[in-house]
């Protein structure tokens, strides 16, 4: 019977080659893996990879970046707009 291979799987994608999960061809973008700031190109904290890979090892900072995003647009609509905000807000009881 055939074992799995316990090892994480590697990407197959080429750069110009026809893409294998996506229409076109795959263009390969540089991830950086350490996340400091601001961001380092030292090379053993980079990596060449395609669009698909790229945004798997993003996936935690771009939650992070919509999360900052949302809680800034809602302070502004909260800030800018008095009137919607006392929509939002419950009325107090008499």
């Amino acid at each position: 019977m055939h074992r799995p291979n316990p090892l994480p799987r590697r990407c197959t994608e080429k750069h110009g080659h026809a893409a294998t999960f996506a229409r076109g061809r795959v263009i390969l973008t540089t991830a950086h893996l350490c996340h400091c700031q601001p961001l380092c190109a030292i090379h053993s904290h980079l990596l060449a990879t395609c669009p698909r890979c790229h945004l798997r090892i993003d996936r935690k900072l771009h939650a992070a970046h919509r999360k900052q995003t949302l809680a800034r647009r809602k302070k502004e609509l909260l800030t800018s707009t008095p009137e919607r905000a006392t929509i939002t807000t419950r009325p107090t009881p008499t």
